[in-house]
């Protein structure tokens, strides 16, 4: 037979279990937001570095651009000359 003792047993059990599972919860949630943080600044990070980088490499290319039509006019104008000097 149940007795008031035995429910009253079983529902500080489920009160228990209760209150340990929300703090578990609790702590799991915790741990992941803070994942979820340390990820997002990382991913944050990543993004300033690799714009750096892409606006770096833009501007070489441009310089390298600049450098190879400047080149390519000199070129032209020796080829010029060596025309005219010859007879």
């Amino acid at each position: 037979m149940v007795t008031k003792a035995d429910i009253k047993h079983l529902e500080d059990l489920i009160v228990s279990l209760n209150s340990s599972l929300e703090s578990e919860m609790r702590q799991t949630a915790d741990r992941i937001e803070g994942v979820a943080e340390r990820h997002s600044r990382m991913i944050v990070a990543g993004t300033a570095s690799i714009s750096a980088v892409t606006k770096a490499i833009t501007r070489l290319e441009a310089q390298a651009k600049r450098r190879d039509e400047n080149l390519r006019q000199l070129r032209e104008r020796v080829a010029k000359l060596e025309r005219r000097a010859r007879p």
